[in-house]
């Protein structure tokens, strides 16, 4: 079995993809500065996707030259503004280099947590999530590899829809080309370099903007993105939902630009941000929508409130009156965006888990799904919202987090058909997981605002009047302090749940391990140009991604034939029923992978009731089987 270190290569190929596109767009539109490294792996993001979805439309196939050509044509475009727009838009006071270095050592720290938390998470890079959603996931990488096309349109083929989120799979089936592995090794790196490069820089970027460069507020940020147990690691075992952590991961970054332009929009260099927000803002709906929809909501809020506070202080009834219609503007644009994003009432039927209550207390903590409280963790986050409370402070940074935690009660503590609760949640499927992960993203800054806080008031009243020797000394105390909250029983609960979702066993839900051995010999017992069923609810149809064999059904919820649904219902009955070789010689299946009856999902159960527990016969012939794992090929239809 591969370890991490055969798996390296793939990591850092990865890694490197997250880093160079960006700061190629970055270094020709703006100066140097720590700011662009810390928002380059979000500009990836949105490049590698858009370089996906524009590369068929020019007849290009996947790989690093489309990378490489929309990289070149937004850092013209980039170099371009730049020219046009020549004022400084980091400010005219540019942070101290102590700052910098900070910086990277920040994101240096919270690089190899998180790569260490990843790691030990997936237990191993060949390792999958044993979940309904992996099949299609796993499935989209490889036929973005074989048919060298990751757009976002060629991705939602296989699920039957016109459009998909494609920028995982984009950076994953990216990895697979470029460092020549397969696609679960692939899919893994791809992840972990998400995990542990694309988020923690993204919360830099923001605590970069949002705390003026502060050396303190750079190390706590960098050290409490591994401290939550809500992000990124439900998205891991729920689902797995890694387009949702995709663009999720990026939120900071476009927040940080947000930010950035919120505050200076008197400069000529604004029109270059909001070019830059744009770009992030892409690349994160590529992600995932669900990220534009938490964007909206946000930047709405944030909207309504500085309006209100310019209303108050206006000095005129004009200058009243136009904020009141701006607010107006704001808050109609929203309600339009909103009826946009809806999902079906049949795929937002998700129930709530627990009380009002109780959802307030894990929202306010920063610790949904019954995750066990780190203290430290979540002290920090109650001590940064009192203190915006009692010093009148500067409410942005708490506002993502308060606008989430009131999602999270809604979604999490009332029922299906509470009003409030569909209008709100419902982009979001009314589903509790997907909105309890937004809750770490959004109390990183909070639980950043209360360590800046304590700092300045120790330093105050005691620090300033101490031997260096001591103050050296309280700073180590303090950062082992934050450390020890990456092992704190939060994020190690989490990650044994991430484990437990990735583990192979006798008894997985998706791929057992005789099931897994079965798959790694399909290369040399099965053509390469052969077409196999099964049923994808026993992952037999990740053959696909295993083998890089044809599969009958792509997903659980694929679109299918007449003639294919007519075989996954009938072939047991092979030898008697004479349609079924007509479906065998319609569809063109060749062999059929028998992984038994059990599988996830509870969904189109019945849907291949005749292609498990197949029994040997005349048509019917067994050519491997290990364990309860079986391969037949299909012979002797006229």
């Amino acid at each position: 079995m591969m370890n991490w270190l055969d798996a390296s290569g793939a990591i850092l190929v990865a890694g490197g993809a997250l880093f160079i596109p960006g700061l190629i767009v970055l270094a020709a539109g703006w100066r140097w500065s720590v700011r662009l490294l810390l928002l380059a792996p979000a500009v990836s993001i949105a490049v590698i996707a858009l370089a996906a979805v524009f590369a068929p439309l020019v007849g290009l196939g996947w790989g690093l030259i489309p990378v490489g050509v929309v990289s070149a044509s937004l850092a013209l475009l980039a170099a371009i503004f730049r020219v046009m727009f020549p004022m400084a838009t980091e400010g005219a006071a540019q942070p101290r280099v102590a700052s910098s270095a900070v910086a990277y050592l920040s994101l240096a720290v919270a690089t190899l947590l998180l790569g260490a938390q990843s790691m030990i998470a997936f237990i191993s890079p060949e390792n999958i999530a044993q979940t309904f959603d992996t099949i299609v996931h796993l499935n989209s990488v490889a036929l973005a590899v074989s048919d060298e096309n990751a757009s976002a349109f060629a991705i939602a083929t296989q699920a039957g829809s016109s459009f998909y989120p494609n920028a995982w799979a984009a950076l994953s089936s990216l990895v697979a080309v470029v460092a020549g592995v397969n696609v679960p090794i692939a899919a893994n790196a791809a992840t972990v370099a998400i995990v542990a490069v694309l988020w923690p820089a993204s919360a830099l970027a923001f605590a970069w903007t949002a705390f003026a460069a502060r050396p303190v507020a750079l190390v706590a940020t960098g050290t409490l993105s591994a401290a939550f147990g809500a992000f990124p690691w439900i998205m891991l075992y729920f689902g797995v939902l890694y387009p949702n952590l995709t663009g999720y991961a990026v939120i900071p970054a476009v927040l940080a630009v947000a930010f950035h332009i919120r505050r200076s929009l008197r400069s000529r260099g604004t029109v270059k941000e909001v070019a830059l927000f744009l770009l992030l803002i892409v690349g994160a709906g590529l992600g995932h929508p669900n990220a534009i929809v938490a964007h909206v909501y946000i930047m709405t809020v944030l909207a309504l409130l500085d309006i209100s506070l310019r209303a108050v202080k206006a000095s005129t009834t004009n200058e009243t009156l136009v904020l009141l219609g701006a607010g107006l503007l704001v808050i109609v644009v929203a309600v339009v965006f909103r009826q946009f994003v809806s999902t079906s009432e049949g795929a937002s039927g998700w129930g709530p888990w627990q009380s009002p209550a109780q959802a307030f207390g894990e929202g306010i903590l920063a610790h949904p799904a019954q995750l066990p409280v780190t203290l430290t963790v979540a002290g920090l986050v109650v001590f940064g919202l009192l203190t915006v409370v009692v010093r009148r402070a500067d409410f942005s940074v708490v506002v993502p987090f308060i606008v989430v935690v009131v999602l999270f009660i809604l979604v999490s503590g009332y029922p299906v058909g509470t009003r409030m609760r569909d209008a709100l949640t419902n982009p979001w499927y009314n589903d509790s997981f997907r909105v309890a992960a937004l809750l770490g993203v959004v109390a990183l800054p909070v639980a950043t605002l209360g360590v800046v806080r304590i700092s300045g008031r120790i330093r105050r009243s005691f620090l300033d009047r101490s031997p260096r020797v001591i103050l050296a000394g309280s700073a180590v105390a303090g950062f082992g302090l934050l450390l020890s909250a990456s092992v704190g029983p939060g994020v190690s609960t989490a990650i044994e749940r991430v484990q437990d979702t990735y583990r192979y066993s006798e008894s997985s839900y998706l791929i057992t391990e005789d099931e897994r051995a079965l798959l790694a010999e399909l290369p040399d017992l099965v053509e390469p140009d052969a077409l196999i069923a099964g049923s994808p609810r026993t992952g037999a149809s990740l053959a696909l991604a295993f083998a890089d064999r044809d599969v009958l059904d792509f997903h659980i919820f694929g679109p299918r034939t007449d003639a294919e649904d007519y075989l996954n219902r009938h072939l047991a009955d092979i030898d008697v029923d004479p349609a079924v070789c007509r479906a065998v010689n319609e569809t063109g299946v060749d062999y059929v992978l028998d992984f038994g009856g059990d599988g996830v999902g509870n969904v189109e159960v019945d849907a291949w009731d005749g292609i498990v527990d197949l029994a040997p016969s005349d048509r019917l012939v067994v050519v491997d089987e290990i364990g309860d794992a079986r391969l037949f090929a299909i012979e002797g239809c006229p």
